[in-house]
């Protein structure tokens, strides 16, 4: 899938599971290719290409489903 966001955006990032979250922010009209892992409260729990994953806010993007 990917992701692009409408407003300016700071997520929560993890890169593996052992390691500290930090703040991954994006802006305006960025995109993202994911997966979605679960969904909970208007949150996604998300992992990016490079494996690490994240928690974003539905309200912050709009979700595309590639066609494969």
């Amino acid at each position: 899938m990917i992701i692009t966001f409408i407003q300016d955006s700071t997520i929560v990032v993890q890169d593996t599971v052992d390691s500290m979250p930090y703040a991954g922010i994006y802006k305006k009209g960025e995109t993202e290719y994911i997966d979605i892992l679960n969904e909970q409260a208007g949150t996604i729990h998300v992992q990016f290409d490079d494996g690490s994953i994240g928690w974003i806010k539905l309200r912050h993007v709009t979700i595309e489903l590639i066609e494969e």
